[in-house]
């Protein structure tokens, strides 16, 4: 009898501490997509490189300016964000060229389509 109970007990704590043990985290079934390099994808020179880490720098410093102002709504942040946005892109687009602004057209409905 004292055999039996023992042979129980072992048995009910090996179902005990394997339910205890971490199962490995699974995959995620969606690979994070990467965003196009428009350096690249628009063959920017060095100069208009240059130019444009310097306009997303001066862009980030006022979106997170304006992120952190206290006292502004988040419909009012919301609304100063894409002003930011607005005046960036305007800034990126007077430094391309013809060929370039053509080939950034191309590129945008593609974009546009993948969010919805």
């Amino acid at each position: 009898m004292k055999q039996l109970i023992i042979a129980l007990c072992l048995v009910g704590l090996g179902y005990a501490t394997q339910a205890q043990t971490p199962s490995a985290p699974t995959a995620p079934t969606t690979e994070k997509k990467k965003k196009p390099n428009l350096a690249k994808e628009l063959n920017l020179n060095e100069t208009q490189k240059k130019t444009m880490a310097a306009m997303r720098k001066t862009g980030k410093a006022q979106a997170d300016s304006i992120k952190s102002n206290t006292a502004l709504t988040e419909a009012q942040k919301k609304t100063e964000l894409k002003k930011v946005k607005q005046e960036e892109r305007k800034k990126m687009e007077g430094i391309l060229t013809t060929e370039q602004k053509a080939k950034l057209a191309e590129l945008q409905p593609k974009k546009k389509g993948k969010k919805h």
